[in-house]
């Protein structure tokens, strides 16, 4: 019970707006889901960035790196949202990954559930996103540890998903093995 508590203190506190945005540096970029990680699914698109933000949080102990990017076109576009939360337990990390399942799942459009192929995750959940019965995106939710991350895609896409997961997998690895106390320079109370 104190579980769902927390993380519902978590959400109001969120858009009560008392999260703490953090400066970030490369150590917190490279470990967050970017458009570096997707540079062969651009290569050979003239793409114009309109929106590329990257935002490092820390709130009740949890860490969350947010990653948005959009890029248009004369003939491609290329979407990416990309949200990693660090928890300091286990339980808390397999919450946010409940959450980010059942935030993709009410998302716009249809999801349509394909078969995970990475080993990466504990927990896993991938979709191809079809709009009017074509297919427009990926949406990849997994959690491993006290890790639980989202990754969508769209405009550029991947039509089985493997691809897609392939991509991710470097990505995945550096986000296990990333310390945010660290890279922020500074410890916060509730992490060891």
């Amino acid at each position: 019970m104190v579980r769902p508590l927390l993380l519902l203190g978590l959400a109001l506190c969120t858009s009560a707006g008392c999260a703490t945005t953090l400066p970030t540096n490369d150590v917190d970029r490279n470990a967050a889901v970017t458009v570096e990680d997707f540079a062969a699914w651009v290569a050979g698109h003239e793409l114009d960035p309109v929106v590329d933000t990257f935002e490092k949080t820390s709130q009740l102990g949890f860490y969350t790196l947010s990653y948005r990017y959009h890029a248009k076109g004369d003939h491609a576009e290329f979407i990416l949202n990309s949200e990693a939360i660090l928890t300091p337990k286990e339980a808390e990390a397999k919450s946010a990954y409940r959450s980010f399942v059942i935030g993709a799942r009410v998302a716009r459009g249809e999801l349509v559930e394909v078969t995970p192929t990475l080993d990466w995750p504990d927990d896993v959940a991938v979709f191809k996103s079809v709009v009017d019965g074509r297919q427009v995106g990926n949406v990849y939710v997994a959690r491993r540890g006290t890790v639980a991350v989202m990754v969508a895609v769209g405009g550029l896409h991947d039509e089985t998903s493997t691809y897609f997961e392939q991509t991710l997998e470097p990505a995945l690895w550096a986000l296990t093995r990333y310390d945010p106390v660290r890279a922020s320079g500074r410890a916060v109370a509730g992490l060891p």
